[in-house]
């Protein structure tokens, strides 16, 4: 049956962590597709309570081999597979996949770094050895083709390390986020809903200004929570914005722009804050039903 293939391709998928992890790194980004495609196989015979005892099984016996891996993909792929499908597919929750769904992940990650000291110290020094490596090599290149004051990195490399350390559960949401939103856009589109408007909740807005303030502290344990903030939320409001574009663009019939735009962003990345401030504004503006009634007009 389709579905069991949809469901074995997904392990397959994750196994390349073994052999080819840079690989492993865009090719994890599909496995919570495959996995709603299991759930939502229209050839697929089974009833949804057998689907559900064949994915919980699966696990099982991933469990045998590593009960890390079988969590791991669990919280990476398992938990936005199973939000996509009772949100849109079964239509039982409200809560929007890409952003809830990645929430386990992102506590479990922030628990681990708090309270598991042997794995954060190993984080730690793998960084410690990159900044290593990136240090060495700057130092074979000549000053006048380096834009980074390579002295001042030495200077301050644990620091950076440290940084880079606890933006780890910013970085892991939206990676899982991501990998959300591509098993959303493809279940959308089986349904037939492409145009469905993304929204991040007005009271969030509250969370990036809390988490925002603490920004002002003169301790990194307490300032690295406005760089989780800042991160995931330019992460939520640059998807809002580029959603918005995106169905003002195709109401006004202006599909072009949008390669130029993608143009745009490979080339000046900045341009990702513009959209964001466009997605965030959009909470009190409502630019969408705006466009929507210019075009009624």
């Amino acid at each position: 049956m389709k579905g069991i293939v949809y469901l074995v391709f997904s392990y397959l998928l994750y196994s390349l962590n073994l052999l080819y992890p840079q690989l492993a790194f865009l090719a994890n980004l599909f496995i919570p597709m495959f996995f709603v495609l299991f759930f939502y196989d229209s050839d697929n015979l089974l009833s949804d309570r057998k689907k559900f005892f064949i994915f919980v099984i699966s696990f099982f016996i991933l469990s045998i081999y590593s009960y890390k891996v079988a969590i791991n993909i669990f919280l990476m792929a398992g938990v936005p597979a199973l939000s996509i499908y009772f949100r849109y597919i079964k239509n039982k929750i409200k809560l929007e996949p890409v952003i809830f769904a990645p929430l386990p992940a992102f506590i479990v990650t922030v628990f681990i770094l708090l309270f598991v000291g042997e794995i954060r110290e190993g984080f730690y020094r793998y960084i410690v050895g990159n900044l290593d490596m990136v240090i060495n090599s700057l130092k074979n290149i000549p000053e006048s083709e380096v834009n980074i004051n390579v002295d001042q990195l030495i200077k301050r490399k644990e620091e950076f390390a440290s940084i880079i350390l606890y933006i780890i559960p910013a970085v892991s949401y939206v990676y899982i986020s991501f990998m959300t939103l591509i098993a959303k856009r493809v279940i959308l589109f089986k349904l037939g809903r492409v145009s469905e408007v993304f929204r991040v909740p007005f009271h969030m807005v509250w969370l990036l200004i809390i988490g925002g303030f603490t920004f002002l502290s003169d301790r990194l344990e307490i300032k690295v929570i406005s760089y989780n903030t800042f991160i995931i939320f330019t992460y939520l409001f640059f998807i809002q914005g580029s959603n918005l574009i995106s169905i003002i663009l195709t109401r006004k019939k202006l599909i072009w722009l949008r390669v130029i735009i993608l143009i745009l962003l490979l080339v000046h990345p900045y341009i990702i804050i513009a959209i964001a401030f466009i997605g965030l504004f959009d909470n009190w503006f409502n630019f969408a039903s705006v466009a929507e009634d210019d075009k009624k007009n």
